[in-house]
């Protein structure tokens, strides 16, 4: 599934649908968001859902750990990507963790966004 070429197809397609799938960039080795604008069999590299695709064809990802962060103590401001819900969330870490690439924290959420949660723009 992973080798095979993206497939763009929607299970609902047109307005007021605006679906969101995923298919695995194997240049980029990412998931990548898109809005259908065919319908179509959606079988092979198409997913329902981020976390199906990174499970599938990356699964040892950083971006599937979500790190949490901390609520106390000396910290600095960061982000981590949430894979149940595809989105980058603001945390606080401690000022000597570790961070992309090794694990799921960010400096920026643009980059977060980038490296976990990318997406092709919506076509008009």
């Amino acid at each position: 599934v992973c080798l095979q070429e993206k497939n763009l197809n929607g299970k609902h397609c047109g307005a007021p649908w605006l679906e969101r799938r995923y298919y695995y960039d194997l240049k980029e080795d990412k998931c990548v968001l898109f809005i259908p604008v065919t319908c179509g069999e959606t079988s092979g590299n198409n997913f329902s859902n981020r976390k199906d695709c990174f499970e599938k064809c990356i699964p040892d990802s950083p971006c599937l750990t979500f790190r949490k962060g901390r609520t106390n103590g000396t910290s600095i401001k960061g982000y981590s990507y949430h894979p149940g819900i595809d989105v980058c969330l603001s945390a606080k870490y401690r000022e000597n963790v570790k961070f992309w690439p090794q694990y799921n924290r960010f400096h920026e959420q643009q980059k977060c966004q980038e490296e976990c949660a990318p997406q092709v723009p919506i076509q008009g």
